[in-house]
């Protein structure tokens, strides 16, 4: 406790002479000016701010959807349909016709000596229509939707002439079988055609078609062909025929 009373006196003893000396002494000398002290500049050394390297922002993949395309259904092509070709009707197969030799034989001759004529057969007629377009013409005639042989009685025959000729004239008779017993015949009427032109050796076949309906009792003969050469006063071609009923 005496100790700390001792140190109180000393400080204050320490502290009171400059304060209580007289303002107006002239000896006193002023008080030293301190200088100011001269704060060492600091310079501040620019914090050096770390480097931040940024990261690459990842971006964001974006995977594009594949565009739908449209379902294209493709239409089955259409196949053209085939026509069945019409099988060709069965014929029968005839062997062609000689090429004919001059003077023609199994022909008769007319008294003339220019004219020479024969009676084809049902072969014959098949054969000949296959090269004779005016022959293979005239059986293709209808009449009711039937083929004019097929519905009346018909004839033909085959002619040539050596000198040529300007027209033709054709007759024959229509006749008929009294019964299938009895082969007496019976003219029934008149056939005349008329046919065109020919040059010399010129084969052509005359078809002859009648009125009378088809029967098998029904026949055609009696022929007769001239080669006429003046001009003709007729129709040519043409057929007529003349009935005896």
């Amino acid at each position: 406790m005496i100790k700390r009373l001792l140190l109180a006196v000393l400080v204050l003893s320490l502290i009171t002479p400059a304060a209580v000396l007289p303002s107006h002494s002239a000896t006193s000398s002023p008080a030293p000016t301190k200088k100011p002290t001269a704060k060492p500049t600091v310079t501040k050394k620019p914090t050096a701010k770390p480097t931040v390297t940024k990261k690459p922002t990842a971006k964001p993949t974006v995977t594009k959807k594949p565009t739908a395309k449209p379902t294209v259904t493709k239409k089955p092509t259409a196949k053209p349909k085939v026509k069945k070709k019409p099988k060709p009707k069965a014929t029968s197969k005839v062997a062609p016709l000689p090429t004919p030799v001059w003077p023609p034989k199994g022909y008769k001759v007319s008294s003339s000596g220019n004219t020479y004529a024969r009676i084809p057969t049902v072969d014959d007629l098949k054969r000949l229509s296959n090269t004779d377009a005016v022959l293979e013409k005239s059986l293709a005639v209808k009449e009711d939707g039937v083929r004019v042989c097929e519905k009346y009685a018909c004839g033909a025959i085959q002619v040539v002439s050596s000198v040529g000729c300007t027209y033709w004239v054709v007759t024959a008779d229509v006749r008929n079988q009294v019964s299938a017993t009895d082969k007496t015949l019976k003219v029934l009427g008149q056939l005349r055609t008329t046919y065109v032109k020919t040059s010399p050796k010129q084969f052509v076949t005359v078809l002859l078609v009648s009125k009378e309906l088809l029967d098998p009792l029904h026949s055609i003969g009696n022929f007769k062909a001239d080669c006429r050469n003046d001009s003709p006063a007729e129709t040519v071609p043409s057929t007529t025929y003349t009935s005896n009923l």
